[in-house]
């Protein structure tokens, strides 16, 4: 699967207003986010092994999960079309905790705050 620009990417994470309300058709932003994840065959055992079983990643996983969703943004950036805004990287965390609950516990440092929804 090819890594969609950023528009194209916050376009499937967003939902679908126009759709009718009992049609379920499209996939919702966390299964589009967790295709995203399992398209990366090296990614794809840590999906199925820990994250569907609310077992938290390790440090380098985490990492490798900001790198995978992250990239559309950076192809934005070298691509000279912007850096994304801070909605465009909300929307994009917000589906990564609602796919994921487990990674709500992550943080930085025991120092962090809690996060507020």
């Amino acid at each position: 699967m090819l890594i969609l620009s950023v528009i194209e990417q916050l376009k499937l994470l967003k939902p679908d207003h126009n759709e009718g309300a009992g049609r379920s058709t499209s996939p919702t932003p966390q299964e589009k986010l967790k295709s995203l994840l399992i398209a990366d065959e090296r990614f794809r055992l840590i999906v199925y092994d820990k994250l569907d079983k609310e077992i938290l990643p390790n440090d380098s996983e985490i990492r490798w999960i900001v790198r995978i969703l992250c990239a559309p943004f950076e192809k934005s950036i070298l691509d000279g079309k912007g850096y994304p805004t801070s909605n465009e990287q909300w929307i994009l965390a917000k589906t990564i905790v609602q796919t994921f609950p487990k990674l709500k516990e992550t943080k930085v440092n025991d120092l962090e705050p809690e996060e507020v929804s």
